[in-house]
């Protein structure tokens, strides 16, 4: 899976680097687990909120990420997205539509250096697009209070999930 979705966000126009830092953000964010890659699931930091796809997406950008892949035929029963490599590619191109749109002035060195190493994109892409706690040592606790956060551990993740997917893609990455 870690290698489709890096294909995904290749044939989306991204960079090598910058395709690898996409999928291991994916990986960081669910583990690269089925249910939620095609599915979704309540985001543990709000109130009800509800992810849908590799990004979670949600609020009005899980609605534009519906729209998007039910345009392309590939919800099925129940909101569930297809579980294919054309699903997987068609959530890689919204995603790059959205950094690429309104995204777009708060990713300037994810877009200006596009062969950096991946882990030069980790800080900005993770505050400035999928907007998960990095850098906090504390988020939401569902209930309008907050609770203790070890970001460090998910950027361990993110960064070990990186790793694996440099050695499948053949390597090539700047030191």
């Amino acid at each position: 899976v870690p290698f489709a979705i890096y294909e995904g966000f290749r044939k989306a126009g991204l960079s090598h680097t910058q395709a690898i830092a996409l999928a291991a953000e994916v990986g960081r964010e669910n583990g690269y687990r089925k249910d939620i890659l095609f599915g979704g699931h309540i985001d543990p930091a709000g109130k009800g909120i509800q992810n849908s796809g590799m990004l979670s997406w949600n609020g009005n950008r899980r609605i534009a990420l519906l729209n998007h892949l039910r345009n392309r035929g590939l919800l099925v029963g129940g909101g569930s997205i297809q579980q294919s490599q054309t699903a997987i590619d068609a959530q890689a191109a919204f995603a790059v539509a959205e950094m690429k749109g309104s995204y777009r002035n708060k990713l300037t060195h994810f877009w200006n250096n596009p062969n950096a190493h991946p882990d030069a994109f980790a800080s900005e892409v993770g505050r400035n697009y999928i907007v998960w706690a990095y850098g906090q040592n504390t988020i939401g606790d569902g209930n309008g209070g907050r609770k203790a956060f070890n970001w460090r551990n998910q950027d361990n993740v993110r960064r070990d999930y990186m790793n694996q997917i440099i050695t499948m893609s053949g390597g090539g990455i700047p030191t």
